[in-house]
């Protein structure tokens, strides 16, 4: 098995610690951790200081997350271009929160909607 930690967690204990993200990132390295769960957002906004971190720490982003408004046909090229980063990055875990369901739909419909945009 192998266990992860968010990204921000990570941040979190810099700010608690006052110590660089490469230190505590290399601290959870040593405790067993192998990899990251990054927004994806965030992830495209920093690509190349998260890529540095990776590199430096022996660490990987095993997952990343997005909200996203995905009823209705909305965010749908936000999702697609997230998608194509990930796949480029080769990502295999991404937790897509779509969002909330118009009250006139059902949820099923309101996936079904989304999955049409999506193929």
């Amino acid at each position: 098995m192998k266990i992860g930690i968010f990204l921000d967690h990570l941040k979190d204990a810099v700010r608690q610690t006052g110590l660089p993200l490469e230190t505590v990132a290399l601290e959870a390295v040593k405790a067993g951790i192998s990899f990251v769960h990054v927004n994806g957002t965030f992830w495209m906004e920093n690509e190349s200081q998260v890529d540095e971190l990776m590199e430096k720490t022996g660490l990987y982003v095993g997952s990343s997350d997005e909200f996203l408004h995905l009823t209705q046909g909305k965010d749908i090229e936000k999702a697609e271009k997230l998608i194509h980063f990930l796949a480029r990055k080769g990502v295999k875990q991404l937790l897509l929160i779509p969002g909330f369901v118009h009250e006139t739909q059902t949820k099923l419909a309101a996936m079904e909607e989304a999955a049409k945009h999506m193929k």
